[in-house]
């Protein structure tokens, strides 16, 4: 008979069993857990065990005592009955631990796992992803559903059997320890674990300093790695370890992981190991390649491994690798050869499993052939996304460059005469591509590639006289980038974005650098500014390019401070600018700064220093990091003084901030803060994500880059991903009113989208143009929808919404460009009852029902997750980071010298002024020690006012102090005669040496005997000045010092005691300068170390509680935000994954914006507005689609303008509800054609009053001033007019309803005029942030004045109300439940209704049309907002 294999003691002594269950090489004898005891040390042990089984940990050396040995240990620990050995108290008593699912060192077992526990820890379960829930998984690019195992851990098993793992001397010594730790890791799967458990187990595994990475990479650099090593102990198999290992970093809960600096660690072993995994991919793929079988031949029953497994782990591996590792490509030469190997085993496996019967054994080979094409397809796709980037890193191997020939693009002479243009004008970033390379860079931030441009213009750039190099937007024009990239979308895209956001403030400094260098004595007026103390610089009325801008005087620093959200910051204080900002109380103050505070100072607001000291000018930029509560705040504690923090981009200025702070005196020249009306922070998160964002992880760049034709009329459009799946139909049974029908879409049949398209028409609550663009837009991955005024683009908008939630399509990314049109929507939806789980991001909702839904709100309300441990663990380094900043600020700008470092540089410089101070004269001596123990002497404690100055004690401050001067001017003072009067002072002065003084006279009490004076007058006479000093060897009292002497002097003189209290603090401070600049560079250093820290820190803290927002945002429906929104959460969104990207009013957002939404996810845009209509609004006019400039940059061109210009397929919708017939019929005459009058718009009644619906004026008034060029016009005639007009209609008693009279104009001069003109007679009320435009159009506005509405009058027969607002800032208000009269701007009442509109268009030139042609000012047809009204148009214009 064989001999008897060893008993298992694990199987004897774990309650649970033995880890390795049947696979276990030893004996399993009698019930799982039989030799556990309540108390006491385990026996019975019958063998050793081997090796490869020993629970304990490594075989060789002594065993390393246990969880049960420390558990035991414990003093006054109470084991609970039945507890076993090295099981955690808490999970057995309460089913969980206090210190998370991984963070635990004891077994995680309760009671109820102890009575019906599964012995070998492992759930069985598998999902197939060959079934239909796994292909939905794969369309999401998944590859957990492949990477599932049947049989798997729990979390609380995984922790159970990882902890051996985790010891610091854990080694493996077998392959077989590698599949134990292996099979753990590979349980790490989203199909088995929930998303809390699993980012717990990242954080154990991948944490920098733990043992988890260690071994993870001992498991990469095993060898040998062979595709059939069978169970030979000493070789790793490649299917069962070094595939399965690499699972785990291709796992979701990795690549979906928002905790960037964990998944970076991980990836760091990739890095370091490239060269192993390399090299066993080499030696074991074409092995398997030619067997035809990914199956271990050595051993065909332990586990299998399918292609599929194999190439989505591989190609997920090193596609993050590479876009995680920008230098990766470069740095490993074998990068691209296993990549392009990875390609052809690729093919090899495709080509062979799509034969019927497959020669390839596979589990792919079980599906249908259609199925096993669209699982190859997807494979396909993620290995076209990772050879792209490959590509993209650092000028990619695979790059194509290809620039267009002369001429070449899109077509007609016009067209071509521009690129011709271009072409010779062309002057691209960077030395390598100027027309002339001598001239070198126009700067040291201008740079090829858009990743290395800081967001912040450096100070160099804003010096510079060569413009910023500013590509074509144009298809076909010359670029440094191929025209069919998407990598040179996104850098027009990011340099057109970046012109916008930092052109005011660069044309700011230009304009005060330009006055500066002005003959002295001419005013200017940033001068005139100066003189009075700040105030708002405007530009010359006829200049286009320039900008108003805001100067603050008087800047001094206050601090250097640390916080958590604003990071390093510094707090400066700068006058109060003239005007209602200084006057009247501090209600008026802060009611000043609350009405401005959305435009001036705002939190997050672009600001510039300009230093000016002597013939050098310097200009920093920086970020505010206060609060409007703050700048409040402020105001209201001063009327001449203003407190702001701002956060600089330079860390010079901060190190001349911390000069300023050490020097005792005023730091010299002058300092002015400019201020330029950009809100920096609502656009660097684009700029950002349009830097970092990997061009391969856009989506649809299909349709998204420049064709070098121009053209996009002939592609195909494809349909989404997620709908190519086999047997996938939309339902559409919702869509129906009544008793729905059954209606099924499948977007890949052509006879499917007819026949659903025309049950839609007939029977659906959509009319004919809505079903045909609800179709085209399911079917299509990327689709435009054009909405003419009335005809129900939100109603669509929410119809295609109800569609998705009853397919289960999500989560659904709903982004709007304003806050009020994201609520309208979203409301629509819940009045709709198509769901509500809704998640609304960003700013707080006006309208209750949606603040509800607020992201903030329901992280308040629900239970505390299992991120908050590692929230809380990361916000307290974050505060020790902080503290040690602020330390190092204490330290720094502290006017006192490190005692220590005073003396070591005076031993080495100035020994005899060291050896003077130290060598005191008896009496300073004797005062001295007086000094350190006076406080005592007076019974106080420690903590007094000595404890408070915190600087006694030391020979250095007592003589920087004059403490001797004091005593000497004040025994000089009562030896005057002068006792009396002075007697409080000099109690006051000399307490401090009455102990002093009673212990001499004590120690001389029998000279007073011998005196034959009585003990009152003996008392008297020793205690008095010149007695003191007697007894010290001096007959007088000294003389006070009193000298003015230069340094150079002081420093040639030592007799240190000898000096004046100035003199001393000249030479003190003298030493201290040059100390402390001895020290400056270390403690720059240090400073730029805590800075990274703090940085690395916040960004940490960040990671952790965007990943405790993933789990309530994936189980959104619908995602809502705005633009800016979307922007700021790229990092959560990514990790999010949201399948359906639908943009509202798609027509006013820039493309950048859009560009900055598309995380990889996304599968179908959905873009609902009209490119006819309202452009995005542009801050820099140079840049816009204008003849003036060429129109070669058209960056107020939206995408969606864009794709439809260049013949992208568009749906419109045709059927209006809103405008009576003659008004429709303005539109459809100039614009849209195709319009259809509902029948609702047919009876709507004349207006009262009136003879005609629709009247022009035509008058010959002409504008008032201005010119051409200026930026604001007004006509007094029109305003005249107008007033008589609105009240004319009020009086008719029918037009007093809410919104029913709109005055519209197109000038904000024209708007002021007709607010005052109507202020007369009814009220006016403005919105707040056109009050404050109103501010700058008018200089002695009062915001607060324009905002208020409460006055009240009766000028007209029923209190009216005038709402005034210019178009900018019109759309999006909330209802006003009172009678108004809304006066606005052109460009702001898209998508908004009323009963009559009167538009003032105030060009005239005033001449008579017959003699002269006349030029008409304000008109165009196309990207005008248009006139959505129920009753008439009167429209005063003139020629």
């Amino acid at each position: 008979m064989p001999p008897k294999r060893p008993i298992c003691r694990a199987h004897i002594h774990n309650p649970n069993g033995c880890t390795k269950g049947n696979q276990c090489t030893l004996r399993h004898v009698g019930p799982a857990g039989a030799g556990a005891k309540p108390s006491g040390n385990s026996s019975g042990n019958s063998s050793r065990p081997s090796p490869s089984t020993n629970p304990q940990g490594s075989a060789k050396g002594p065993r390393s005592k246990g969880p049960a040995q420390n558990t035991n240990a414990r003093a006054g620990f109470q084991r609970p009955a039945g507890l076993p050995y090295g099981t955690c108290k808490d999970f057995w008593e309460k089913g969980s631990c206090s210190r998370g699912p991984f963070d635990c060192k004891y077994q995680h077992m309760s009671r109820s796992d102890n009575q019906t526990t599964n012995r070998n820890g492992i759930i069985s379960s598998r999902s197939d992803f060959l079934t239909p829930q796994g292909l939905e998984d794969v369309a999401e690019s998944s590859t957990d559903v492949f990477t599932a195992l049947q049989q798997h851990m729990s979390p609380t098993e995984a922790h159970n059997h990882m902890t051996r793992f985790l010891r610091p001397d854990y080694q493996f010594c077998t392959a077989q320890d590698i599949y134990s730790f292996v099979k753990v890791l590979a349980s790490a799967n989203e199909k088995h674990w929930d998303l809390t458990d699993g980012q717990s187990f990242l954080i154990k595994m991948a944490e920098p300093e733990g043992t988890g990475l260690l071994r993870i990479r001992d498991v990469l650099r095993f060898e040998p790695v062979s595709p059939n090593a069978g169970r030979i102990r000493n070789t790793l198999s490649f299917q069962r370890g070094f595939v399965r290992v690499l699972m785990f970093f291709s796992s979701s809960f990795v690549t979906r992981s928002a905790l960037d600096h964990l998944i970076n660690s991980l990836y760091s072993l990739i890095d370091e190991n490239f060269d192993n995994i390399v090299k066993a991919l080499n030696e074991c793929m074409p092995s398997l390649m030619g067997s035809h079988s990914f199956v271990e031949q050595a051993d065909p029953t332990n586990g299998t491994l399918s292609g599929t497994e194999v190439f989505s782990t591989l190609t997920t591996v090193l596609y993050a690798y590479a876009t995680r590792f920008k230098q990766a490509v470069a740095s490993k030469p074998t990068f691209v050869s296993i990549v392009q190997s990875l390609e052809d085993w690729f093919t090899t496996w495709s080509n062979l499993v799509m034969k019927d019967p497959s020669p390839f054994t596979d589990s792919i080979t079980k599906a249908d052939i259609r199925t096993r094409k669209w699982l190859i397809d997807q494979l396909s796709r993620e290995l076209r996304n990772l050879r792209r980037a490959v590509d993209h890193a650092e000028g990619g191997t695979f790059r194509r460059v290809s620039r267009p020939a002369f001429g070449e693009g899109i077509g007609g002479a016009k067209d071509e005469a521009l690129l011709n243009s271009l072409q010779y004008t062309y002057d691209g970033p960077g030395a390598e591509y100027r027309l002339n390379p001598a001239d070198g860079v126009r700067h040291d931030n201008d740079r090829v590639n858009i990743s290395d441009i800081r967001i912040a213009p450096t100070y160099d750039e804003m010096l510079s006289t060569t413009p910023n190099y500013l590509p074509a937007n144009v298809p076909g024009a010359r670029h440094h980038l191929p025209s069919d990239s998407m990598e040179r979308v996104l850098d027009i895209q990011f340099r057109l974005l970046r012109e916008e956001l930092t052109c005011p403030i660069k044309s700011a400094i230009y304009t005060i650098l330009d006055e500066l260098k002005q003959p002295r004595g001419k005013t200017t007026q940033f001068l005139e500014l100066i003189r009075k103390r700040g105030g708002l610089y405007k530009p010359d009325r006829h200049s286009q390019e320039s900008v108003m801008f805001s100067v603050y005087t008087g800047v001094t620093f206050k601090s250097l401070e640390c916080h958590s959200r604003a990071g390093i910051f510094s707090t400066i204080i700068f006058d109060t600018p003239a005007g209602r900002a200084r006057e009247g109380g501090s209600a008026q103050r802060a009611q000043y700064w609350e009405s401005v505070g959305k435009r001036r100072l705002m939190q997050g607001g672009l600001v510039a220093l300009l230093w000016i000291e002597g013939d050098e000018i310097k200009v920093y930029l920086g970020v505010v990091t206060s609060k409007m509560e703050d700048l409040i705040k402020s105001s209201r504690d001063s009327p001449i003084k203003l407190r702001l923090g701002v956060s600089f981009f330079d860390l010079e200025v901060d190190a001349r901030i911390v000069q300023a702070l050490q020097s005792p005196y005023p730091t010299p020249g002058q300092r002015y803060l400019i201020e330029a009306p950009i809100l920096l922070e609502s656009i660097r998160p684009f700029l950002e994500t349009l830097q970092t964002v990997v061009p391969s992880d856009i989506p649809f760049s299909k349709y998204l880059t420049h064709p070098l034709s121009g053209r996009l009329d002939n592609i195909d459009v494809e349909p989404p991903v997620y709908t190519t799946m086999p047997n996938f139909a939309f339902k559409l049974d919702c869509l129906f009113l009544g008793n729905k029908k059954p209606l099924r879409l499948s977007p890949t049949s052509e006879v499917s989208k007819t026949a659903a398209c025309e049950a839609l028409k007939i029977g659906s609550r959509l009319d004919p143009s809505q079903a045909d663009a609800t179709i085209r837009a399911l079917s299509s991955c990327v689709s435009l929808i054009q909405g003419p005024p009335g005809t129900g683009k939100s109603y669509t908008g929410v119809e295609l919404l109800r569609v998705l939630i009853e397919n289960n399509i999500g989560p659904i990314l709903l982004i709007a460009f304003t806050n009020h049109a994201l609520d309208h929507l979203l409301q629509n939806v819940l009045h709709a009852s198509i769901t509500n789980q809704i998640v609304r991001i960003g700013s707080r909702s006006a309208e209750e029902d949606i603040a509800a839904l607020s992201l903030e709100k329901i992280l308040s309300n629900r239970i505390q997750s299992g991120m908050r441990k590692a929230i809380g663990r990361d916000y307290r380094h974050l505060k020790e980071v902080e503290e040690s900043l602020m330390v190092l600020m204490r330290k720094v700008t502290s006017h006192r010298i490190n005692p220590p470092a005073l003396r070591h540089y005076l031993e080495t410089k100035f020994r005899n002024h060291l050896e003077e101070l130290t060598r005191r004269p008896s009496w300073i001596h004797a005062l001295y020690q007086d000094y350190l123990t006076w406080e005592h002497a007076q019974g106080k404690s420690k903590k007094g006012k000595k404890g408070k100055k915190g600087k006694k004690g030391d020979e250095f401050d007592f003589w920087l102090e004059g403490e001797d001067i004091n005593f000497i001017k004040n025994a000089h003072r009562e030896t005057s005669g002068n006792h009396s009067q002075n007697k409080n002072e000099i109690s006051q002065n000399t307490n401090r040496f009455a102990a002093l003084e009673v212990d001499d006279n004590a120690s001389t009490s029998d000279d007073s005997q011998l005196s034959g004076q009585d003990d009152e007058t003996s008392s008297e006479d020793d205690q008095s000045p010149l007695s003191f000093f007697k007894k010290h060897g001096l007959l007088e009292i000294p003389a006070l010092p009193s000298g003015k002497r230069k340094l150079d002097e002081l420093e040639a003189d030592f007799k240190v005691w000898n000096m004046s209290h100035g003199e001393r603090q000249a030479l003190y401070y003298s030493w201290g300068e040059i100390i402390k600049r001895s020290e400056r560079d270390d403690q720059v250093k240090q400073f730029e170390q805590l800075r990274e820290e703090h940085a690395t820190a916040k960004k940490i803290l960040q990671e952790a509680d965007n990943q405790d927002k993933v789990q309530i945002l994936r189980n959104a429906h619908i995602i809502g935000c705005t633009t800016n929104g979307a922007a700021k959460l790229t990092a959560l969104l990514k990790s999010v994954r949201p399948k359906v990207l639908l943009v509202e009013e798609a027509g006013q957002v820039l493309e950048a914006h859009i560009l900055a939404s598309l995380v990889p996810s996304i599968q179908q845009m959905i873009l609902i507005g009209d490119p006819q209509q309202l452009r995005p609004t542009l801050a820099n006019y140079r840049l816009s689609d204008n003849p003036r400039t060429g129109r070669i940059y058209r960056f107020d061109q939206s995408l969606m303008e864009r794709l439809w210009t260049m013949g992208f397929p568009m749906s419109r919708l045709d059927v209006q509800r809103r405008m009576r017939p003659s008004v429709s019929n303005l539109i459809r005459q100039t614009l849209y054609p195709t319009l259809i009058d509902h029948e609702t718009v047919q009876s709507y009644p004349d207006v009262r009053g009136m003879a005609e619906n629709v009247f022009f004026l035509d008058h010959r008034h002409a504008e008032d001033g201005g010119g051409d060029e200026s930026a604001s016009k007004t006509n007094k005639y029109e305003v005249s007019m107008i007033k008589d007009l609105v009240l004319y209609f009020l009086r008719q008693g029918c037009y007093s309803g809410e919104r029913d009279i709109i005055v519209l104009c197109a000038y904000l001069g024209q708007l002021s005029l007709i607010k005052k003109a109507l202020s007369k007679e009814v009220i006016t009320v403005i919105d707040e942030r056109d009050a404050v435009q109103l501010v700058d159009h008018e200089e002695n506005a009062d915001p607060s004045s324009l905002i208020s509405p409460d006055v009240t009058t009766e000028t007209v027969n029923v209190s009216k109300r005038v709402v005034i607002r210019t178009v900018d800032n019109f759309q999006g208000k909330s209802q006003i439940k009172l009678p108004i009269v809304l006066i606005s701007c052109l460009f702001n009442l898209i998508g908004e209704e009323g009963t009559i509109v009167i538009l003032s268009l105030v060009r005239n030139s005033g001449m008579d049309s017959q003699r002269r042609r006349p030029s008409i000012g304000f008109l165009k047809v196309g990207q005008v907002s248009q006139l959505q009204v129920e009753a008439v148009i009167i429209n005063i214009w003139g020629t």
